[in-house]
């Protein structure tokens, strides 16, 4: 039965859909999944001395900080590059089996998240050059006539240095009259 399970928990940790590499408390590769397999190009056994060196650096972390992670218990997160293509977002942390401490290292692909973020990013610094280059003034505001942003040149004729500064004032707090703060909010 002990067999069944040993070999059941291997086959789900290979089937895994992120990396998963598990360090015994002597930073020894007891197991890796295809995940990390195939992105690491791992082509030897586990207990291979080398092949520690080679995640090191593959994963930019230092054998000394994987010790201070299984001595203290401090999580390790941080995202790194492959190939100059994929994202991982790497979580290194301890667990305890049978009294015994591991560091498991777990990557996840982020790739298209941290690219659309990005894009989004892109999109939006297009956007706001295209406002700050038209010759007219533009600005934004809530249902309350509260301002929620503008172009530079709306921030420059109402006395302000920098376009979010004028988040959250109205066109009371602004330099022109009562009358025409009154006409603006109609």
């Amino acid at each position: 039965m002990l067999n069944l399970i040993n070999n059941l928990l291997g086959h789900i940790i290979d089937n895994l859909d992120s990396l998963l590499i598990i360090l015994a408390n002597n930073l020894e590769i007891v197991k890796y999944n295809k995940i990390a397999k195939k992105y690491f190009s791992l082509n030897c056994s586990a207990s291979n001395p080398d092949l520690l060196n080679e995640c090191c650096k593959i994963i930019h972390i230092s054998k000394d900080e994987l010790k201070l992670c299984l001595e203290s218990n401090k999580q390790i997160h941080k995202l790194i590059t492959l190939n100059h293509k994929l994202i991982l977002e790497l979580i290194i942390k301890r667990i305890f089996f049978n009294n015994v401490s591991y560091l498991i290292i777990q990557g996840f692909n982020v790739t298209e998240n941290v690219l659309s973020r990005n894009h989004v990013k892109d999109l939006y610094s297009y956007l706001e050059t295209i406002v700050d280059t038209v010759p007219h003034t533009i600005f934004w505001k809530d249902r309350n006539s509260t301002f929620m942003g503008c172009n530079k040149l709306f921030a420059k004729l109402a006395g302000l240095r920098f376009t979010n500064e004028i988040i959250g004032k109205t066109d009371f707090d602004l330099p022109w009259n009562k009358e025409q703060s009154q006409q603006y909010r109609a």
